[in-house]
């Protein structure tokens, strides 16, 4: 996507967030981009059953193309992905070493 087209999303954006205020809506608890995914499902439907940082890569990634600034978003969800990740790995290692020190 092209600077000027990131740049149009956030106007867009912000105008919604403006529109909204003004309208009297919530942008608290139900922003647009909340439920802007085609399915019409909140994120927090999904996200709610899963741990805090797969929970945040899914909102993160599902909700980028409404925010305004899609890329910032990708780079959260790929940070909670790496956390995710380590996390992981970490787990395996102590499992690893408790299997070694039974064996």
């Amino acid at each position: 996507m092209e600077e000027w087209q990131e740049e149009l999303k956030v106007l867009k954006y912000q105008l919604n967030e403006n529109v909204e205020i003004q309208l009297g809506e919530d942008v608290v608890k139900h922003p647009s981009h909340y439920t802007a995914h085609p399915s019409g499902i909140e994120v927090i439907e999904i996200t709610k059953h899963e741990s805090f940082l797969r929970g945040n890569i899914i909102k993160y990634v599902l909700r980028a193309p409404y925010k305004g600034n899609e890329l910032q978003d990708l780079k959260k969800a790929r940070q909670y992905l790496d956390w995710e990740i380590e996390q992981k790995e970490a787990l395996l290692e102590v499992e690893d070493d408790a299997l070694r020190a039974v064996l």
